[in-house]
């Protein structure tokens, strides 16, 4: 059944009144059941989402509480396992020390290095000279890596030896053209 258009001035049965009425409504009593669906499926949406949202809300709190629970261990680690540093520097001597106790009488860890003694220029020559360490190591089972720096162009065989807790031997030979001024020993010792 369809609205019936009624002229406007004339007069309508009551037959088509009530037909209109009855259409417009089973409109409203159409509109109004789809509204209220519509309202169902939205607040079951809602709640839905309240669920989920309560739900994520639950395992992020336990998520922070699992990080502060984890940096917690890692603070004690770090605070157990922290090294304590000395360090020195004069001009290019240098030395850092690591303790594991903040009194600094457990010493774990120690590097060092410097320049050497400055070696003379010359045609060649074979030479050892002793390097004298800032602070002596506790054992002879260190490493020392040496290197140079020349004031000039010369062929140089540079090594080290003769270990001991205060000084090292640096070992040097070179070949030169007699016109360069020399160079230096650059050292650098780990070991404990």
């Amino acid at each position: 059944m369809a609205l019936i258009e009624i002229e406007y001035g004339s007069l309508a049965s009551s037959e088509v009144m009530n037909n209109n009425f009855n259409y417009l409504d089973n409109r409203i009593s159409g509109v109004s059941e789809n509204l209220i669906s519509t309202a169902a499926s939205i607040n079951s949406n809602i709640v839905s989402i309240n669920n989920a949202v309560t739900s994520l809300s639950e395992n992020t709190t336990t998520s922070l509480g699992d990080i502060n629970s984890n940096l917690e261990t890692i603070n004690t680690a770090l605070e157990e396992g922290a090294f304590f540093v000395t360090s020195y520097v004069n001009g290019t001597s240098w030395y850092k020390e690591y303790f594991s106790d903040e009194e600094k009488t457990t010493r774990v860890w120690l590097e060092q290095g410097g320049w050497g003694p400055y070696i003379g220029g010359g045609t060649s020559w074979n030479f050892a000279t002793q390097i004298a360490f800032l602070k002596p190591f506790t054992t002879t089972n260190y490493n020392v890596q040496v290197t140079y720096k020349s004031e000039g162009h010369m062929d140089v065989s540079i090594g080290a030896a003769a270990y001991g807790l205060d000084s090292f031997q640096g070992y040097t030979s070179w070949a030169g053209d007699g016109k360069h001024s020399g160079f230096y020993h650059i050292w650098r010792a780990c070991g404990v």
